[in-house]
């Protein structure tokens, strides 16, 4: 069978049109999956965040065993902006790792922080919400 120049260049459209349909479609299908991912994973740790926010409200001396439980690192910043029941070590890593996340004057203001950053390859999830008690001031 010989091949026409024709048939050649029409196969080739084909089959490049394919490739580039089949390539779009993935990627739409690739940040479909992404979105629904990263909108559950902020909905999970908003609901975490509001959730022991109401727990510290009256147990703000089980801030470590809740900590533990959820397994989620949690900061408390008082009334001047000052970070509560963190060792040096820690609190010293955490500021210098992340200097420009912290967004204390929001909380101080009253306001919910929500916010999504990298460190290193590794993405997080700032959630905060104010927690008022006179136990924590």
């Amino acid at each position: 069978m010989k091949w026409n120049k024709v048939y050649l260049k029409l196969s080739l459209t084909m089959f490049s049109l394919f490739l580039v349909i089949l390539v779009l479609l993935s990627m739409v299908i690739n940040q479909l999956f992404s979105n629904f991912y990263t909108k559950k994973a902020h909905e999970e740790a908003n609901e975490l965040a509001l959730h022991l926010s109401v727990m510290l409200r009256d147990r703000i001396y089980a801030v470590e065993t809740m900590a533990e439980f959820s397994e989620a690192s949690i900061y408390l910043v008082n009334g001047q902006g000052q970070f509560l029941d963190m060792s040096a070590s820690t609190k010293q890593k955490k500021i210098q790792a992340w200097p420009n996340v912290w967004e204390n004057a929001q909380l101080l203001q009253g306001k919910q922080i929500e916010k999504e950053f990298t460190a290193g390859d590794q993405l997080y999830l700032l959630h905060g919400i104010p927690v008022h008690s006179s136990k924590i001031l």
